[in-house]
């Protein structure tokens, strides 16, 4: 899903699963998927995941024009933590079955604030000649005073620089940062590849679902500072169903025998 340079997508078994027109994404039941998380920006953004009304991930630092596979919780520990699964939402372990939150992934995108545009203001220097000719009487001031030298205020040219702020204001330093926060950074050599992936979907409407903890992951994030505009977030919310890892039948009217894939229309029909 795709909204303002911002893209996120849902991977399971390594493929990227397909969302419909409705925002909704067919997970096969029983999965452990990853969240990708894609910044078409040049300049770095924040993300905070939430998963089934749960914050998942807080403050995930993507970089410029990069992406991250997001597989686990990341609850304050950096090193390691559980997978996210997809699993029924009648499922014992799903502690609010009948919550309305329950399938929904929602990411928040924070944007690298600006930095201060410095315009550079320099002491430029001309240099003018004036001549009236070999015999001159007119005693101006420019004959006697020949060259003078007129000095303004120009741009892209070297001498003696100042610094413009912001405020419209002159000062002999530079603008100065604002406060920063922390926020997390990936250390992973599991980084998303730049290559796109097969795309599978399977046309069902799917059952309600939810997100437990899976098996154990050793995803390493790392802290940086960075600082980020969070009056103007960019928001991606799409919803989680399930399916069934097998399709018997394929909704183009094709019966499996041992196929995994429909030969007639492509669909994935068993994991």
């Amino acid at each position: 899903m795709y909204r303002d340079s911002c893209v996120v997508a849902i991977l399971a078994n390594g493929k990227i699963l397909k969302e419909a027109q409705d925002n909704t994404v067919l997970v096969p039941f029983g999965s452990e998927y990853n969240i990708r998380l894609k910044n078409k920006l040049r300049k770095r953004q924040v993300a905070d995941v939430w998963i089934d009304g749960r914050i998942a991930c807080k403050g995930i630092v993507i970089d410029a024009n990069g992406t991250v596979d997001l597989e686990r919780f990341v609850d304050g520990n950096l090193t390691e933590g559980r997978r996210f699964k997809l699993v029924k939402a009648s499922d014992s372990r799903v502690a609010q079955p009948n919550d309305s939150e329950n399938g929904i992934v929602e990411v928040n995108f924070y944007p690298e604030k600006d930095q201060p545009i410095v315009n550079t203001i320099t002491n430029v220097v001309h240099d003018y000649h004036h001549f009236c000719g070999s015999h001159c009487h007119c005693n101006c001031w420019r004959c006697h005073n020949a060259p003078f030298r007129e000095v303004y205020f120009g741009s892209n040219v070297s001498g003696s620089s100042y610094s413009w702020s912001s405020n419209d204001s002159l000062s002999s330093k530079s603008v100065g940062t604002s406060n920063l926060g922390a926020a997390m950074a990936m250390n992973c050599s599991t980084a998303a590849p730049s290559t796109t992936p097969d795309i599978v979907s399977a046309k069902d409407e799917g059952e309600a679902a939810a997100t437990i903890e899976g098996s154990q992951s050793f995803q390493r994030f790392s802290t940086v500072s960075i600082d980020v505009d969070r009056d103007h977030p960019v928001t991606v919310r799409m919803k989680l169903k399930g399916v069934e890892q097998l399709l018997e039948i394929c909704h183009c009217g094709f019966k499996r025998t041992q196929e995994k894939f429909c030969p007639q229309c492509g669909i994935q029909l068993a994991a």
